[in-house]
């Protein structure tokens, strides 16, 4: 009987039953000894890494917006828009966020230290057991600019540390964004957390206050033009009436009549609601409430998250089988092929 797996183009499939379990039976000392391998890796090599996550809603809009009227929007006031207009992302990912989180104090393993101090000593570390690892450490050292200090150097090498170990979500449809630190101490990656949502807090406030600020002198300066042709306006009026007794008997003054008043009742709209909108940009101002709306808060990991005992086994299952198969067909081949 063959035992040719494709026979006549057609895969027989009981031969191909057979191939696997010979490539199984057949290699049985090599999955025992990578699976030796993986336990040790996993108990005595691998660093467990533990995450955090919070998520919150950001689909945050100034109310007041929405009550703009077209003669403001004559104006160009419409296009002073108070509402956040920044990306979480662009952000978590900015030097500013980085810089800031490296300058914090951190308690780990009830001591206060800082990220540079806790990491930075690795900066010049080249042996890794993961090859990708191994092979960014020995780029890093060679691409180093030799006029930067060693300082400089740890800074840079917790700096690109710090935004490895900070991933971002989004959900477009519902606002609902989550962001994930994940490090090997739990308790540091929840102080991380924290910090990061207080910062992005604070940076969307300052922006709300900021466009609040512009807004308020672009009205204030408006009101004060307005104030001045609303002026203008009523005197013309005014002027118009003392020097035109017999305004019925003249259909031309009667139209005149209309302009000025169209003019002035014009002048005196915009003079209302650049009045309001001037005491709404004055309170967005000084508005400093979260425009972030948190969903779940930042706590402690309870379990680690990599590595993973059974998704690491399976992979060393995979790559042994994807290796024994290999070598089998190989060995064999007149025999299956």
């Amino acid at each position: 009987m063959s035992n040719k797996i494709i026979d006549q183009d057609r895969i027989n499939f009981y031969n191909l039953s057979l191939f696997f379990l010979n490539a199984l039976w057949g290699y049985k000392k090599t999955y025992l000894f990578t699976f030796l391998l993986f336990l040790i890796y996993f108990f005595l090599i691998a660093t467990p890494t533990y995450q955090s996550k919070i998520s919150f809603y950001s689909n945050y809009a100034d109310s007041s917006e929405s009550n703009f009227s077209p003669i403001l929007s004559s104006v160009g006031l419409s296009s002073l828009d108070s509402s956040i207009k920044f990306s979480v992302k662009d952000y978590l990912e900015s030097k500013k966020l980085l810089n800031e989180l490296i300058e914090e104090a951190y308690f780990i393993e009830m001591e206060q230290t800082d990220l540079i101090a806790y990491w930075g000593e690795n900066f010049n570390k080249i042996f890794y057991l993961n090859p990708k690892s191994f092979l960014q450490a020995i780029n890093r050292q060679l691409m180093y600019n030799p006029l930067i200090d060693e300082s400089d150097k740890k800074r840079k090498f917790v700096s690109d540390k710090l935004s490895n170990k900070i991933s971002f979500k989004e959900d477009r449809r519902s606002g609902l964004q989550t962001i994930f630190v994940e490090t090997e101490n739990s308790e540091l990656s929840k102080q991380l957390l924290e910090n990061i949502y207080e910062s992005v807090i604070d940076y969307s406030v300052n922006i709300s206050s900021f466009k609040a600020k512009e807004k308020k002198e672009f009205t204030q300066k408006r009101l004060s033009e307005i104030k001045l042709q609303l002026e203008e306006a009523e005197n013309s009026l005014v002027k118009f009436y003392e020097q035109n007794k017999a305004i019925d008997s003249s259909p031309a003054l009667q139209v005149e009549e209309i302009r000025l008043k169209r003019n002035l009742s014009m002048n005196s709209q915009l003079f209302t609601s650049l009045s309001s909108q001037l005491e709404q940009s004055k309170l967005d101002e000084k508005n400093d409430t979260y425009p972030l709306f948190l969903l779940d808060s930042s706590e402690i990991s309870h379990y680690q998250s990599s590595p993973q005992f059974f998704i690491g086994l399976l992979i060393f299952f995979l790559l042994n089988l994807f290796f024994a198969s290999f070598l089998e067909i190989y060995s064999n081949k007149d025999k299956w092929i």
